[in-house]
């Protein structure tokens, strides 16, 4: 899900190019994709997921390379269409949204993802130029149950593909905690705990103790 607005003109777009043609490039065997760009309307690659072969590899690259930015920054409108994209209920998705953040409806955009997406389903933001809105990208993927990146424009592509190999390669999907102490259970959150990847997820409780769930850790509760 990309940003095709007019702040993203120039610099911006071309960054969000590269992002996008290295995270085509880097799906694995089994995935399906698809491409949606926002600005004053959602426009898409395909209605429907696409297999990852080499026909639809290369219709996307075509449509990464002909996307232009003009007009009104309509993130709502595009993360409504990402999240009511229609795919398989058993498969993990991933949406990933590029942006630089310009927009003056957070609370808006933030409400729609805390309250319409939907389970086994997690948003991304990687915020894009020198002046992201940082507060909404992580706050995206805060109640998106994703991760947050910020790139500037002089970043290696080694930052790129770090992050790429974090959300395509999750430990594991739909955890759930309970309490087994005395007392009241304490409120939890998340409530919802996200997918664990290749980097620490942190969980709070009311009593601001925090717990990071590591492989390691993990490993071990299994055995």
């Amino acid at each position: 899900l990309v940003d095709t607005s007019g702040s993203q003109k120039g610099e911006p777009l071309k960054q969000c190019q590269q992002l996008m043609r290295q995270f085509i490039q880097g799906l694995n065997p089994d995935d399906t994709f698809s491409i949606l760009d926002f600005s004053n309307q959602v426009r898409t690659l395909s209605d429907t997921p696409l297999a990852n072969n080499l026909e639809n590899r290369s219709k996307a690259l075509d449509y990464i390379n002909n996307l232009q930015a003009a007009g009104c920054t309509g993130m709502l409108k595009g993360i409504n269409s990402a999240i009511n994209f229609s795919t398989p209920e058993e498969r993990i998705r991933s949406i990933i949204l590029l942006t630089d953040g310009y927009i003056g409806n957070e609370t808006e955009v933030l409400a729609a993802v805390e309250q319409n997406l939907q389970p086994r389903n997690c948003l991304h933001s990687f915020g894009v130029g020198s002046s992201v809105n940082r507060f909404l990208l992580n706050r995206i993927a805060e109640v998106g149950r994703g991760i947050s990146k910020i790139i500037r424009y002089d970043e290696p592509t080694a930052e790129i593909t770090e992050f790429f190999q974090r959300i395509n390669n999750p430990v594991l999907t739909n955890i759930q905690i309970t309490w087994e102490g005395e007392g009241e259970p304490p409120i939890i959150y998340p409530d919802s705990p996200p997918d664990l990847f290749t980097v620490p997820l942190l969980v709070a409780n009311l009593m601001k103790k925090y717990f990071k769930l590591t492989l390691k850790k993990i490993c071990k509760t299994l055995l």
